[in-house]
């Protein structure tokens, strides 16, 4: 009995861990790793370790107790560090012990600022594997949402957190629609949420505030703010004309139609000769994009309008879901083949995107500060000047771009832009 108990308590220990510790020495870092949250699955990656046949929390408690290494050392082979390959097997299964690595990782010192894989930093893969739980818990833990993406000739530089959020939001949204893709996207907003908390970046541009107009009364004249309401420019409803300030004597009986619009003598385009013009009518909007989704319409009367009459389709919030806002502007033009007397006009819209907007980092308009209407170089053709306040991001800087633009027939040139610091 004696013998017994030696070799069960003395003997047979020292074998096994004298097999063991040359066996646990001979593993990686990344194969402890997997072994400790996935042992079975994981063994057939890309860690070139072997199946452990060990108990996970053994591989575990060697790993985070005896091995104790660096989650910040970079693998050139694998262009990851520590913490971003544990990330990347985070997934499956989010095991408790996944989780109690991740926290024994994040409590001795993660570098937030540096990447964790490729380009990315941690909680950039947070947000590109559209994990709430990690984006939640790295904010706690100190991670900057502002810090950027550093890829110099890489259409993602430059991004923070919340842009690359935004970035897969729109890049996805276009897709064929599913309820997988829309469950995809309701995340992403989610994380969007999470990772800013101004609400002016998912609002309008601000039309209360009209802005300066400027023009000569002898060849130009303001009309109603419905001026290009009969047009049918923006069927989905998804734009506000720009009102250019109010007539102070608004008349009780309209002299013209298009000034009868019931909004008291609100302005909202500029009527006159532009560019090789005699006669156009000009006006500015802001506009935005809806997501549409082959899913059911919520009966919310928060919804917009949805942009077709098909019950399948349903635009999205455009309180809290629409993308940027932009500027857009508004022009009509004589029809040239209609007859001489005739008034018919020739309706289009272009859209005035910053210099500074990308699709990756779009920039949104915040307000129209300015629209003046003269002949800048002086060959007896009217030019219009525009200067909108744009912002890119959250919490970014605002910024006042202006905007030179030249008529030809019915197309709107941009002669220069010029941009001032606010």
């Amino acid at each position: 009995m004696k013998r017994l108990l030696i070799w069960l308590f003395g003997v047979i220990p020292l074998l096994v861990l004298g097999v063991s510790i040359p066996f646990f020495s001979a593993l990686s870092n990344q194969a402890l790793v997997m072994a400790c949250i996935d042992p079975v699955y994981r063994s057939r990656e890309t860690n070139k370790g072997p199946l452990v046949p060990l108990p996970p929390r053994l591989m575990c408690a060697y790993l985070t107790s005896v091995r104790s290494p660096d989650p910040n050392r970079w693998d050139r082979q694998r262009q990851k560090t520590l913490f971003g390959f544990t990330l990347a097997v985070f997934g499956t299964p989010r095991s408790e012990r996944a989780r109690e690595l991740l926290e024994y990782f994040i409590d001795r010192g993660i570098d937030w600022e540096k990447p964790a894989s490729g380009v990315l930093t941690p909680l950039h893969l947070a947000v590109f594997y559209q994990s709430e739980i990690l984006t939640r818990r790295f904010l706690e833990a100190g991670a900057n949402p502002r810090a950027p993406i550093v890829a110099p000739g890489r259409p993602i530089h430059g991004l923070d957190a919340f842009d690359l959020a935004r970035f897969l939001y729109n890049s996805g949204g276009d897709q064929l629609a599913n309820h997988q893709n829309e469950e995809r996207l309701a995340s992403l907003r989610r994380l969007e949420r999470l990772l800013c908390d101004d609400p002016s970046v998912n609002t309008r541009a601000d039309v209360t505030v009209m802005p300066t107009v400027s023009i000569s009364h002898r060849t130009h004249r303001m009309l109603g703010y419905s001026a290009f309401a009969e047009t049918y420019l923006y069927a989905a409803d998804n734009a506000e004309q720009i009102p250019f300030g109010r007539d102070p004597t608004p008349l009780k009986e309209a002299l013209d139609p298009l000034d009868d619009d019931g909004s008291n003598g609100l302005w909202g385009a500029i009527e006159g000769p532009l560019g090789d013009q005699k006669y156009t009518i000009f006006g500015l909007a802001s506009v935005w994009d809806f997501m549409e989704f082959d899913i059911p319409c919520d009966p919310d009367p928060t919804n917009a309008p949805a942009p077709n009459p098909d019950p399948k389709g349903c635009a999205l919030d455009i309180a809290s879901l629409q993308r940027p806002t932009a500027l857009e502007v508004n022009l009509g033009t004589k029809n040239r083949e209609a007859a001489p007397e005739a008034m018919d006009l020739i309706y289009t819209r272009i859209r005035l995107h910053s210099q500074r907007s990308r699709p990756e980092k779009p920039a949104r308009l915040r307000r129209l500060q300015s629209v003046t209407v003269d002949d800048r170089d002086n060959d007896n053709a009217f030019e219009v000047t525009v200067r909108a306040e744009y912002m890119i991001g959250c919490y970014g800087e605002p910024y006042t771009e202006e905007f030179v633009l030249a008529i030809n027939g019915s197309k709107v040139r941009r002669l220069n832009a010029e941009s001032a610091e606010q």
